[in-house]
């Protein structure tokens, strides 16, 4: 696959992509944070976040496995020069509506479901790029530098949407957007990409859902890939409710405040840039499957002592949220750069996608859910041992799948 390509330079390709991408999603986040305060501030109504929060996540959620398929057929520079440029010209749109206070919330809405619509198509393109432009045996730590790019948006966003929203209109503030969009497409324009094998497709939507089951048949043909795939997909299940009520865990537990709230979630977003960052610097030889297997015993581990914990352990039990945080950024990274290596190039596209379809699901369930699953658990630390148990089980299962364990050593012997 990608041993036939010219990886020279590449780690100047990614330097040039990764800079701009950097500017760009830091300044859509803090300007995503700052336009949520200024509709908190505006109109003092929860309809109103709820149905901007929609506007945002369904149409990514909905077209993710769509979008695959158009990734894999078109050239993936092109793809996100014209996404991000889409993003940047809606941001306009929205900008001018807000200055001149027409009836601007159902355009804001509108406007939101486009910006997400056409960051669908983003994220795959930058993914399944990555094995035309570096060697396979970089692909582990080219996945960690992506990641720790979004780990540092999440610290930096809040700190600079407040800021924003405090110093500059509302408007304004949606065109600095504008300004680093281009400043993103501009780097990637100095980037060449290798030429693609791409399949020849029909436009009908019938082959569109053909090729979205090509996707899965592709996943399905290697084994070990499959089953990793499956056990990826279930993990978030037995994360998502630490995650999502952190908060009620450091104050029913605790006895903690927003000073204590503050802190864990710190922790988590360290931990991710830390992790990100010891990929980056030593860029293991193990083989990723192994890393994906023991990580997920590491999690079961730290779920079941975090659960034993008393209220005054508050600080251990931070420490060992970012090390939790560091274990996933690395599995994450081992992930992606694992399914980046085995799936064909001209099908990874729908892959990926599909993989971070699936990946939404959880946080969806829970976010739906929690209200009516806390009774059932009772005791709020009882949602940590839940986790611990539900990776206990995915270890157990992973370590003894007998398609996994051929596929190390095959790999093994073809690199003897």
């Amino acid at each position: 696959m990608s041993e036939s390509l010219n990886f020279s330079n590449w780690k100047k390709k990614f330097f040039l992509i990764w800079t701009g991408q950097a500017f760009s999603i830091i300044s859509s986040s803090a300007v995503s944070f700052a336009l949520t305060t200024w509709l908190t501030l505006e109109y003092k109504s929860e309809a109103v976040l709820l149905n901007s929060a929609l506007a945002w996540l369904l149409p990514s959620a909905i077209l993710s496995p769509i979008a695959g398929v158009y990734v894999d057929r078109w050239n993936k520079k092109w793809t996100m020069i014209i996404s991000d440029s889409l993003v940047a010209i809606f941001t306009v749109i929205m900008a001018f509506f807000l200055m001149q206070w027409w009836d601007q919330l159902i355009a804001i809405y509108i406007l939101m479901a486009l910006r997400s619509t056409a960051s669908a198509f983003h994220a795959p393109s930058m993914q399944a790029s990555a094995p035309l432009l570096a060697p396979t045996s970089e692909l582990m730590r080219v996945a960690s530098v992506e990641q720790m790019i979004q780990w540092v948006s999440t610290i930096a966003w809040p700190a600079l949407g407040g800021a924003l929203v405090a110093f500059l209109p509302i408007s304004q503030i949606l065109f600095l957007d504008v300004v680093w969009a281009i400043i993103a497409v501009t780097f990637l324009a100095f980037v060449k990409f290798p030429k693609e094998q791409k399949q020849k497709s029909d436009a009908g939507i019938k082959q569109v859902f053909t090729e979205m089951k090509e996707g899965w048949y592709s996943l399905k043909e290697n084994r070990g890939i499959f089953w990793l795939f499956v056990y990826g997909s279930i993990s978030p299940f037995f994360t998502m409710p630490v995650v999502i009520l952190l908060s009620l865990i450091i104050q029913k537990h605790f006895g903690g405040a927003e000073l204590e709230i503050s802190i864990a979630n710190i922790a988590f977003s360290i931990g991710m840039i830390l992790g990100s960052l010891v990929l980056y610097i030593r860029n293991f030889k193990t083989h990723k499957a192994y890393i994906e297997m023991w990580s997920y015993g590491v999690y079961a581990i730290l779920f079941i002592v975090m659960w034993l914990f008393p209220s005054s352990f508050f600080w251990p039990f931070s420490v060992l949220l970012a090390i939790i945080w560091i274990t996933s950024a690395i599995t994450q990274s081992a992930s992606m750069a694992l399914m980046q290596e085995k799936i064909p190039q001209e099908k990874l596209g729908r892959v990926l996608s599909l993989y971070m379809w699936i990946a939404m699901i959880p946080s969806i369930i829970w976010l739906f859910a929690a209200k009516d699953l806390m009774p059932i658990f009772g005791d709020i630390m009882n949602l940590v041992i839940f986790s611990g148990i539900g990776y206990l089980v995915i270890t157990i299962l992973i370590v003894s799948n007998k398609h996994i364990n051929e596929m190390i050593k095959n790999d093994h012997k073809k690199s003897e």
